[in-house]
């Protein structure tokens, strides 16, 4: 459930920047197209870091954590994009911002404690056999 809450919130996010991205840029067609694309693209990535890193942790609403996470690198993946400016090239925020987006779907569940392990006892049970 925690990674369909991932993918909604990061769509959500993607669906409503899209558009005002495209809008500024100064050759508008195509780009909202080739924005969508970059972030199906991102979507796959970060959705698996999403998924190896939160198997195993125990959260408290896992839906509610994974539609925030998602909103955040989704957020913060086209925030690179659309606050970049001439001294950079788009490449390069386009590769900062990638970077950023796996980074915080890839960290942000490790805060949350690892379910514990109850399959090995170092002691047996006193009294059995």
């Amino acid at each position: 459930m925690k990674i369909i809450a991932f993918v909604v919130g990061f769509l959500s996010v993607m669906a409503l920047s899209v558009p005002r991205i495209a809008a500024t840029d100064p050759e508008p067609i195509g780009a909202g197209g080739s924005l969508y694309m970059l972030g199906l693209l991102l979507i796959f990535i970060c959705t698996a870091a999403f998924s190896g890193s939160a198997h195993g942790r125990r959260m408290p609403l896992g839906w509610l954590v994974g539609l925030c996470i998602g909103a955040l690198s989704s957020g913060a993946f086209f925030c690179a994009i659309a606050f970049a400016f001439a001294a950079f090239s788009l490449g390069a925020a386009i590769a900062a911002g990638s970077i950023a987006a796996l980074l915080i779907s890839w960290v942000a569940p490790r805060f949350f404690r690892a379910l514990p392990n109850n399959s090995f006892k170092p002691k047996p049970l006193r009294g059995s056999a």
